[in-house]
C-alpha cells in the first residue's frame, strides 16, 4: 500500500511539472483561437520579441486586435479569445525587427494589406480555414512543426579580406569598405581590422556597389548581391599601390614634401637669427 501511494505521489509530481511545458491550446466555448509554429532563420526557437496579431473587424468599421507576445519553446504561438466573425474578413501579422516571411501556408493570403494597420504587413485568412466564421471553442492551426511559417532576416552581411597586390601580400588594416546604392549614396560602411578582415553587418538585400578605399592604394569597385539572412563572402581583395613616391598618391606626396620644405625653412631662419644675434654680441664685446 505504501509503495502504491509513493508511485501515485511521484506520478502527481511529474504531471504538475509537465503541465507548464504543454502548449496552451485551450479556448472557451464562445471564442476561437489561432495557433501554429514559426521557424526563425530555419530554427524553432523561443523568441520574446515576435508579436503575432489577429485583426478582426468590428461594428465601428475598425479592427479589434488579439495578440500573442513572443514564441514559446519550439517556435509555438497561440492567439486566443477570437470572436465569431467572418474568417476571410480577418487578418494576421507577424512583427519582428529585420525579418520577413519566406514561405506561406494555404491558410494565409501572401498579399499584404496596408490599410488594416499602418506600417504593418497584414495578411488575410483564406477560405482554406474551413469555416465561414470562427467557431467558439475551436483552435485553428495554420502551421505545424512540419509545415511551419518561416521568417528570415531581411538583411545580410558582407565579409572579406583586404590585402596588398604583390608577390608577398600583406594584410591592410584600416581600409574603408562602403556598400553604396545606385545613386552612390552610402548604405553601410565598415573598416578592415586585424589581418585585413572585415564584416559589413545588416546590409539591406539586393544588388549594391561595393568600394574599398585606403590611402596610397587604388580604389576597388565591384557589385555585390546581398541575400536575406545570408553572409556574402567576397574573399580576398587585392589593392594596388597608386603612382607616387614612398608608396603614396601624388597629393599626399606633395603635402609631405611641402611640409618638409616648410620645416627646413623655419629651421634655417631660426639658425640665421641665432647667428645674427650671436654676431652682434661678439661685436659689442670686442668694442668694449
Amino acid at each position: 500500500m505504501r509503495r502504491l501511494s509513493a508511485v501515485i505521489i511521484v506520478i502527481t509530481i511529474l504531471a504538475l511539472v509537465a503541465i507548464p511545458m504543454v502548449p496552451d491550446v485551450s479556448s472557451d466555448s464562445t471564442n476561437a483561437s489561432v495557433s501554429g509554429y514559426i521557424k526563425i532563420n530555419n530554427k524553432f526557437t523561443e523568441d520574446k520579441d515576435l508579436v503575432i496579431t489577429v485583426y478582426c473587424p468590428n461594428e465601428s468599421g475598425t479592427y479589434d486586435r488579439y495578440e500573442c507576445n513572443g514564441l514559446a519553446t519550439g517556435g509555438y504561438f497561440h492567439v486566443s479569445k477570437i470572436p465569431a466573425v467572418t474568417i476571410t474578413d480577418c487578418f494576421i501579422s507577424f512583427v519582428v525587427n529585420a525579418y520577413s516571411i519566406d514561405n506561406w501556408t494555404r491558410f494565409i493570403d501572401h498579399t499584404a494589406d496596408p490599410t488594416v494597420s499602418p506600417g504593418v504587413a497584414c495578411y488575410r485568412f483564406t477560405a482554406e480555414m474551413g469555416d465561414d466564421t470562427f467557431v467558439g471553442g475551436k483552435d485553428y492551426v495554420i502551421s505545424n512543426d512540419y509545415e511551419s511559417i518561416i521568417l528570415t532576416s531581411s538583411y545580410g552581411d558582407v565579409t572579406g579580406r583586404v590585402i596588398t597586390d604583390s608577390s608577398t601580400p600583406v594584410a591592410l588594416n584600416g581600409a574603408t569598405i562602403s556598400i553604396k546604392d545606385s545613386d552612390g549614396s552610402i548604405v553601410k560602411r565598415a573598416n578592415s581590422s586585424s589581418g585585413g578582415y572585415f564584416t559589413v553587418k545588416d546590409c539591406p538585400t539586393g544588388t549594391y556597389a561595393i568600394s574599398i578605399e585606403m590611402t596610397g592604394y587604388e580604389t576597388y569597385s565591384d557589385s555585390v548581391y546581398i541575400g536575406k539572412g545570408t553572409t556574402t563572402d567576397i574573399r580576398e581583395v587585392q589593392l594596388h599601390p597608386t603612382d607616387g613616391w614612398f608608396g603614396l598618391d601624388l597629393p599626399h606626396t606633395l603635402a609631405i614634401i611641402g611640409g618638409s620644405i616648410a620645416v627646413i625653412l623655419i629651421l634655417l631662419g631660426g639658425i640665421f637669427l641665432y647667428l645674427k644675434r650671436k654676431g652682434k654680441d661678439i661685436i659689442i664685446r670686442s668694442g668694449q
